[in-house]
């Protein structure tokens, strides 16, 4: 075998990288929006408070400002109860199910993505952030939306997009950052 050949491209060791640059960058996100909900003196943190809901779980809050009777993460953490126990979750389960759906979406979706940067390193490009715009424009905008989860976008706020979208730049170029640190400390 020649020396000068490139090395076999193992997916695997994409799908970790991807999957804990998925992670990390959820967190980031969650504590951008924190972060974010209290430079803007959106009241979200006191509106939680009024409705019995901890402030910790920031991602809860354009959802209650737009209107939603409840977030998109714990509607689906809802659902997924419903399918695998038979009921919806409580209230104590919803506090932890929305903050596991949001961690679970993030973590996956960061595999996949460290996956495809194995075979074309191209979507690596710009540090991550066309990735986190890809999943804003297909999760929040068109699929969470699509499957009644969330208002249309059309209802929203401008100010919900640009919270959005701001959020989607950080965990993009946060999956990115992790990514690339796991994907070379692996073989």
């Amino acid at each position: 075998m020649r020396s000068d050949a490139p090395a076999a491209v193992l997916p695997w060791q994409g799908v970790i990288a991807g999957a804990v640059g998925g992670l990390a960058a959820s967190w980031a996100m969650e504590q951008f929006q924190s972060r974010f909900s209290q430079a803007t003196e959106d009241g979200v943190d006191e509106a939680q408070r009024r409705s019995g809901h901890e402030a910790r779980w920031s991602a809860r809050s354009q959802d209650q400002l737009t209107g939603q009777p409840e977030p998109a993460t714990t509607a689906a953490g809802d659902a997924a109860a419903i399918t695998a126990l038979g009921r919806p979750l409580t209230l104590e389960e919803e506090d932890a199910g929305g903050p596991l759906m949001h961690y679970a979406f993030g973590a996956a979706v960061g595999a996949l993505y460290g996956a495809i940067a194995e075979s074309r390193p191209g979507v690596t490009r710009l540090a991550g952030i066309p990735f986190g715009m890809g999943v804003w424009a297909t999760a929040d905008e068109v699929g969470v939306p699509a499957v009644g989860l969330s208002a249309a976008p059309w209802e929203r706020p401008l100010r919900a997009h640009t919270y959005s979208v701001l959020s989607h730049a950080v965990y993009g170029l946060t999956t990115e950052a992790v990514r690339r640190l796991v994907r070379s400390a692996l073989p």
